[in-house]
């Protein structure tokens, strides 16, 4: 009997955002030992001119709230991003005018929304050595990232939380951005069930009318095009069992695309159950089931042939789940993420990496 390959999501996703949270205290934290003092006091609540632990009081103070003064990113809530934004502005003061002297700032570039290429790492790299997260980012590359909704993350697949390698061998990444990241692991071989998934995460939180512009998910009917550009390297061996692959969570359901899969991971133990086409590349439809009734099955899209660079037709992805009858016609999608689940590096060290990565959404 083979083991569980694919892990059940919702666990997953559970400790995944628990390391998103502390991911983003500590990321704040380093920021704001990096940065120098600017002129934009964002985090100054009391309005005293400086960012300082009374302001950290008072946001700590209504917290779960819906307090203007402390709801930082104005998303309705103070919570974990609110804190983040105070920490990385931590100790930053306002300017005071010198009639003495004009300082003349240098210009600031404007940034590029084109997803390719990728620009040179820049800035100060978010390094892990287990699991966690990055960011969030202000990543003009995906349409829907607005500073406080992406993010690149290590997540815990089967190793029970486990930090020390003891189960699930060294790892360690580097992220830039969520188009300029890596993950080294050496994985003990010959394990056949997803210990780590190190992907691009994009939450979905912030849809309105007719557009990114409020609070909700993202309806699939409100949407004309959701297409993705990547390029992505596994640098596998003959003992690897990995997979790299889009998993989009909508309400209805989670389900998968496939797009570069190792010959020990094949169909990670799924079941055929159709063929087609999508974006131009042949693929087979899978659907896995652990037999267990409080994991609903797992549809996937698997491309017949491995894909490490290209585009992909998310949505022509998910109208085909629908026509499976997988997700609803009304479904919205929550999060989307591209990466790798891997299994097993045959006991090796092994480098995955993305090079680039895009994620364009058009509202109707």
């Amino acid at each position: 009997m083979r083991t569980k390959i694919l892990t059940s999501r919702a666990r997953l996703y559970t400790i995944a955002l628990a390391l998103i949270m502390v991911g983003a205290v500590l990321l704040g934290y380093i920021l704001a030992q990096s940065r120098a003092a600017g002129s934009a006091l964002v985090g100054d609540i009391n309005v005293d001119g400086v960012v300082n632990v009374f302001d950290l009081s008072i946001l700590l103070s209504h917290w779960g709230t819906n307090d203007a003064a402390s709801d930082l990113n104005g998303d309705g809530t103070v919570n974990i991003f609110d804190l983040s934004s105070l920490l990385s502005h931590w100790g930053q003061t306002a300017p005071t005018p010198t009639p003495s002297a004009t300082v003349s700032p240098s210009p600031t570039p404007t940034p590029s929304v084109s997803p390719s290429p990728t620009p040179s790492p820049t800035g100060m790299a978010c390094f892990l050595a287990t699991f966690g997260a990055c960011g969030p980012y202000l990543y003009p590359a995906i349409t829907p990232s607005n500073g406080y909704n992406t993010y690149v993350a290590n997540q815990d697949g089967a190793c029970g939380g486990d930090t020390t390698g003891k189960y699930c061998g060294a790892q360690a990444l580097t992220s830039y951005n969520p188009g300029n990241f890596s993950l080294t692991a050496t994985m003990p071989a010959g394990y056949d069930g997803v210990r780590s998934y190190p992907d691009i995460g994009q939450l979905f939180n912030n849809w309105g009318s007719g557009g990114f512009n409020g609070g909700s998910d993202m309806p699939v009917t409100g949407v004309s095009a959701i297409s993705s550009t990547y390029a992505e390297t596994m640098n596998e061996n003959s003992g690897t069992y990995a997979e790299a692959a889009y998993d989009i969570w909508t309400s209805t359901n989670e389900v998968m695309v496939w797009v570069d899969t190792t010959p020990l991971r094949g169909s990670g133990g799924a079941v055929q159950k159709g063929t087609g086409t999508l974006s131009g590349y042949p693929f087979t439809y899978y659907v896995y089931s652990d037999g267990n009734p409080a994991d609903p099955p797992l549809p996937i899209i698997k491309l017949n042939t491995n894909q490490r660079t290209g585009t992909i037709d998310l949505l022509a992805a998910i109208k085909y789940f629908q026509s499976q009858g997988v997700v609803a016609s009304n479904a919205t999608v929550d999060q989307l993420n591209f990466g790798w689940e891997i299994c097993s590096t045959g006991g090796l060290p092994e480098t995955f990496s993305v090079s680039n990565y895009s994620l364009t959404v058009t509202p109707k």
